[in-house]
């Protein structure tokens, strides 16, 4: 190596060392322009202003400043990016709604600093200087109840108070009061209340009181009273009309005989409503004879200490009636035909000159008893057990067309049909007429309302109409049975039955029976028995002529009227002036059954009809 080599590298290890040393230097100056530039960047932070206590939907009036900074705000906001320093929050009042809202500041002034966060809170408050006050009182409430006042008003507001009550916090304006009726209570229960105002509308206004006044006072009355002469068990009902007032002739059913709550003030009548008493053999109806007048007052309890359903036995009622040919129609009570049987003496008689050939009732219990030899309906009205026998209302006289009558029945319409045995058949003026409820009334020499005539009819004796409303004819001279459909019986005219029923057994045929299942007793007269014809079988009858085969139970001289109890025992009364019972069961096998029970003393029997009353409700029969 020479020296020339050892000096140039000398010097290159000189340069590299003084590049270093440069770019030290430039890292350094660099590091100080950042150092100056950050030194140099503004302080900053976070404002929190929270608003609170404002309906949904209300702005607030909120303004903040500070370290040259202004804003007004209406809801909760964070204010960031703002310079370091002390800012002022304040708040203005807020109206809504006919209110004023009043804000309380906390935390203001506020400092800000540097990368924080300060808060500052407005909390909003009714101004009660702009609210009013309403007190309700309330007077009259019975001991032991509760009023029920509503109070609605601005903005939706509505409350129901009990009793007097101070209603503070009112957004100004027109409240309505309203008093409910409310129930009494104790000695009052039976009661209705009503309130009266004073000061409804109210108009609230701010920083005042403002009154208003409900009175309650009885606004109904209530009734008691009493029932007497039913058996125990009995379930009697009454009618209470409405004799003055805006529901004049309004009427209320009662159930009972407890006092009948809230009524209100006026004039009424109360009448009791006829009860029926179920028993084995027949029913008993009990009516009261009269009815009570009276009026009532608000806050009164009316008892009618006279007693007004005293309630007596229907006369008619309860018994099995028996028309006989001696000038009598009598009845057997349901004691006695209970008995043992043997001679009687009726419970009850309706004396009756002539031939008395049938007996019936309405719905109403009045007694229908069919005389041939006056040619005459007589018809005797409901009268208690008590009170005299009445004088009936006849219907006889020319127009009639009545000619020996003898059996009837009842339609559902309340029509009463007769039939005329005129002897010698049609030509001489065989017929069945019927007379309508109003005619019945008015009894005289009136006109039926139907005729029907022709040569179905022979002899005719007993009727009786179905379930279905067709009315069956006994042709005691023609020996058979006709049925007549129901659309037949609406016109007059000469007709052909709708069905003939013909039996090898019929001879003489008299009084007819439906029994509950629908099949047709015959009380068959010289034949000496009693036939029975099921209801499938009268089916075949329908509209054709048919020779059937029936039951046949014999040993009975001389049948006449046939009537079912409530029990289906058959009761018939033979020409020997003997009533007979038949039970149920004997009824189900044919042959000759002694009679269950057998009664005499009642004199001498040629009708077709005997009945009871009230009509045993399981049976065709249509007046029931």
């Amino acid at each position: 190596m020479n020296n020339t080599s050892l000096a140039s590298i000398d010097t290159s290890a000189t340069r590299g060392a003084s590049m270093g040393r440069r770019l030290w230097a430039l890292i350094g100056l660099g590091l100080l322009v950042f150092l100056a530039a950050c030194s140099s960047a503004p302080a900053v932070g976070t404002l929190q202003v929270n608003i609170t206590g404002l309906p949904t939907g209300v702005n607030a009036n909120v303004k903040v400043t500070g370290a040259g900074f202004s804003q007004d705000l209406t809801t909760s906001t964070p204010l960031s990016g703002r310079a370091v320093g002390s800012y002022t929050v304040t708040a203005a009042s807020v109206s809504s709604g006919g209110l004023s809202y009043i804000a309380t500041v906390t935390g203001s002034p506020a400092t800000v600093t540097a990368n924080t966060t300060s808060t500052v809170n407005v909390a909003y408050a009714v101004d009660p200087a702009s609210q009013g006050t309403l007190l309700v009182n309330v007077n009259g409430v019975p001991a032991g109840a509760s009023a029920n006042v509503s109070i609605s008003g601005p903005n939706g507001f509505s409350q129901t108070v009990n009793a007097s009550a101070i209603l503070r916090g009112l957004v100004p304006g027109a409240y309505t009061i309203t008093a409910n009726n409310i129930p009494g209570a104790g000695t009052t229960a039976n009661f209705t209340f009503g309130g009266t105002l004073t000061g409804s509308p109210a108009n609230v206004t701010a920083n005042t009181d403002t009154t208003a006044t409900v009175t309650y006072a009885a606004i109904t009355g209530s009734l008691a009273f009493g029932v007497t002469g039913l058996p125990a068990g009995a379930n009697p009902t009454f009618t209470l009309t409405d004799n003055s007032g805006p529901n004049l002739g309004q009427k209320r059913i009662l159930t009972s005989t407890a006092t009948v709550a809230n009524l209100p003030p006026i004039d009424y009548n109360l009448i009791g409503n006829p009860v029926r008493v179920s028993g084995t053999i027949l029913d008993t109806v009990f009516i009261a004879p009269g009815d009570a007048e009276f009026s009532i007052t608000a806050g009164e309890q009316l008892t009618l200490t006279a007693d007004p359903m005293r309630y007596q036995q229907q006369r008619h009622s309860g018994a099995l009636w028996v028309p006989n040919n001696d000038g009598a129609v009598q009845g057997l009570s349901a004691a006695q035909l209970s008995g043992a049987g043997g001679a009687v003496t009726p419970a009850g008689s309706v004396t009756q000159a002539g031939t008395n050939q049938a007996v019936v009732f309405d719905r109403n219990g009045r007694m229908y008893v069919s005389n041939s030899t006056t040619n005459s309906i007589n018809i005797f009205p409901i009268q208690t057990i008590s009170s005299p026998a009445p004088a009936p209302v006849t219907i006889t006289g020319a127009n009639t067309g009545l000619n020996a009558p003898i059996g009837m029945a009842f339609d559902s319409s309340g029509r009463l049909w007769v039939a005329n045995t005129a002897t010698g058949g049609a030509a001489t003026g065989d017929s069945i007429v019927a007379f309508s409820p109003a005619q019945l009334s008015a009894g005289g020499n009136v006109t039926p309302v139907v005729t029907i005539t022709g040569p179905s009819l022979f002899d005719p004796f007993g009727l009786a109409f179905d379930f279905d409303g067709n009315l069956w004819v006994s042709n005691s001279g023609g020996a058979n049975v006709v049925r007549f459909a129901s659309g037949q019986l609406e016109t007059s005219g000469a007709k052909q039955a709708f069905g003939t029923l013909n039996s090898a057994a019929f001879n003489t045929p008299a009084g007819l029976a439906f029994n509950r299942q629908g099949n047709l007793w015959v009380a068959n007269f010289l034949g000496n028995n009693l036939l029975e014809f099921t209801a499938v079988q009268l089916l075949e009858v329908e509209g054709s002529s048919r020779l059937l085969v029936p039951t046949t139970i014999g040993g009975f001289v001389r049948p006449r009227g046939l009537a079912f109890d409530n029990g289906g025992n058959l009761w018939l009364t033979r020409d020997s002036g003997v009533l007979n019972q038949i039970s149920a069961a004997n009824l189900a096998a044919s042959g000759s059954p002694a009679p269950t029970t057998s009664f005499t003393g009642l004199g001498s029997f040629r009708g077709a009809g005997l009945a009871f009353n009230p009509t045993p409700s399981n049976l065709p029969i249509q007046n029931k």
